[in-house]
């Protein structure tokens, strides 16, 4: 009887400790696509047009990441995030606040005074978006998505 309690302990605790991420990101994850970036309105030449994939994070249950070429890795974590569907999309709300190791998305010398960070699924994407507001500087916007082939 022991045996049998030990081993279902065993299997409940690797099936709690898998993260797992929402179906329909799921359904996107591990496959190769192409990556689009835009800053404030411009597209980021340098990362646009490149590969990525959307990946389960290590760093969070049920967080996503789009690996691309940029810089900041696009990381959302869902723990918490509201969600909402309309029209075939999947819209998630985070609860990010913007800070990061070192500072925050406005670096370690200017305070971040505002931040959201969306996350939206198509049928075939993953976009990440981060809208926030530094300390004497105008309003920010940042759009990463991944277009699965």
């Amino acid at each position: 009887m022991k045996a049998l309690s030990l081993m279902a302990l065993t299997v409940l605790t690797l099936s709690t400790a898998e993260a797992k991420l929402p179906a329909e990101i799921a359904k996107l994850s591990g496959r190769l696509g192409t990556f689009t970036s835009i800053y404030n309105g411009k597209s980021v030449a340098a990362e646009t047009g490149t590969d990525c994939k959307i990946e389960e994070s290590q760093y969070g249950e049920g967080s996503v990441v789009i690996d691309s070429v940029s810089y900041f890795t696009p990381t959302a974590h869902l723990d918490g995030a509201s969600r909402s569907e309309k029209n075939g999309e999947v819209t998630y709300i985070t609860t990010a606040t913007g800070k990061r190791p070192g500072g925050s998305v406005c670096g370690d010398m200017i305070p971040l005074t505002s931040y959201k960070q969306t996350v939206i699924v198509t049928k075939n994407s993953l976009t990440i978006k981060q809208k926030f507001s530094c300390a004497l500087v105008d309003r920010n916007e940042i759009i990463e998505t991944c277009t699965v082939k």
